[in-house]
Formats: structure tokens, sequence, C-alpha cells
């Protein structure tokens, strides 16, 4: 897994994680838009044009479910709000029912 730290137009990104599995990654970032704390997941190598159901856990209790569609390229984009969500290290589940991507992220 990797992390960083950048500026990218104007938003600041405090961390960004990657995990590739089974064919589809996923990529967490945490940033911050005005006065919102954020996780944005992007994926790729789903289905094309299907729904991507990402599963957040935390202490393997299921937090979150986010329902999102893939691009025609299998591409996906989903930003949470972390209002929410207390301090800690989230999992994250994708799936696609036929590719699967895990990573994790920590507020």
């Amino acid at each position: 897994m990797k992390k960083f730290l950048f500026l990218v137009f104007g938003f600041v990104i405090l961390s960004s994680s990657v995990i590739v599995a089974e064919g589809a990654s996923i990529n967490t970032t945490i940033t911050s838009v005005s006065i919102w704390d954020m996780v944005v997941f992007r994926g790729e190598g789903f289905h094309r044009l299907h729904n991507v159901e990402i599963t957040i856990y935390q202490e393997d209790v299921i937090i979150s479910k986010l329902l999102t569609k893939t691009t025609d390229r299998g591409d996906l984009f989903m930003p949470l709000i972390t209002t929410n969500l207390s301090p800690g290290k989230y999992d994250v589940l994708a799936t696609d029912k036929i590719h699967t991507a895990t990573t994790s992220f920590e507020i």
C-alpha cells in the first residue's frame, strides 16, 4: 500500500492508498473540500456499466454501504463526506459481483 500527501487543483489531499485485487483496483483518497473532510473512492477494472457496492468496515462491523455505477470503461468515482465517521482505521470492499477489490484508509 502506498500513501501520499499533495495538493491538486485547490484540494488538499491528506493521504491516498491503492490495493489491487482480482483484476480490479480501488483507490481511497482522504481530502478536504471547503469545510468538509471526505474520502474519495476511485476504481478501475470493474465490469463496465455495472453497479459496484462499496462496503466500509471498522473492526469487522459494517459502517456504511455505498452504491455507484461504473463507466463504459469499468471505472468508478464515489465521494463520501466523513462527518459521521470516528477516527480510526477502516477497511473497504468494492464488488460488482464479478470483480472484487479491497483497500483501507485511516481518519
